[in-house]
């Protein structure tokens, strides 16, 4: 519940209204707007003065399930509360504040966490790839030394192993990425940090989907020139 009152023409507003509410006015979070719909209104809607002139935006709430209301009073309401007049409102993001101006982990601590906890839950992962691989590959260098003995050059085996691979981690990475959009609205409802997620927090940017869509078709080639090296020296 957050209380304001507007001293002048250039008060400034919150993210997520439009305006600073005027005294018996107030704008509610999507969650608590609904809340107050379902609930009777000697259980709620009594206990707040005012109407509701709006709702606040989701740049302004960390979850969507955030109760948040901002309600407007005249200062003459708020002065006996011990209330502090606000000049203006940081939109600096809290990983370009370098001295200090966060609460709570800025941005390249929580990477770093995170980071561990990936690190942890891929190793096993990628112990079964290089174990599939390698089982792989055997089979492949008894292929490829067949067709190295009917006159195929080094060459054109490194373009047959290359195009296959190159294919078959196309094929992954679709599959990886469908199962991604098909998965993130369950996992937005996880509540990591005490409340579930905005679906669209769990997005990836433009240079996370090209690192991936082009860096695991590029390493399944290498993978595969190096374990077919021997094929390519003899059959």
């Amino acid at each position: 519940r957050v209380e304001v009152a507007t001293t002048g023409p250039d008060a400034p507003v919150p993210p997520g209204i439009p305006r600073l509410p005027g005294p018996g006015e107030y704008y509610v979070s999507p969650a608590l707007g609904e809340l107050l719909r379902s609930t009777p209104a000697t259980q709620l809607a009594d206990r707040l003065p005012g109407h509701q002139v709006g709702t606040i935006g989701r740049e302004a709430l960390p979850s969507p399930d955030s109760l948040l209301i901002v309600i407007g009073r005249t200062p003459a309401d708020l002065e006996p509360l011990g209330a502090s007049k606000v000049t203006q409102i940081m939109t600096t993001s809290p990983d370009g504040c370098p001295r200090g101006c966060y609460v709570g982990i800025n941005r390249d601590g929580m990477a770093l966490v995170l980071s561990i906890v990936a690190a942890a839950l891929l190793f096993p992962v990628l112990i079964f790839i290089g174990t599939a691989t390698r089982l792989a590959a055997t089979r492949r260098e008894q292929r490829f030394a067949a067709i190295r003995l009917v006159g195929a050059t080094p060459r054109q085996i490194s373009v047959i192993s290359a195009v296959e691979s190159v294919l078959a981690a196309a094929v992954g990475t679709a599959v990886g990425f469908g199962l991604f959009l098909a998965v993130r609205p369950a996992l937005a409802t996880i509540p990591f940090t005490g409340d579930r997620f905005f679906a669209a927090d769990l997005s990836l940017t433009l240079t996370d989907v090209l690192a991936v869509a082009l860096g695991i078709p590029l390493g399944a080639v290498v993978a595969s020139w190096l374990a077919l090296r021997r094929v390519q020296i003899s059959p």
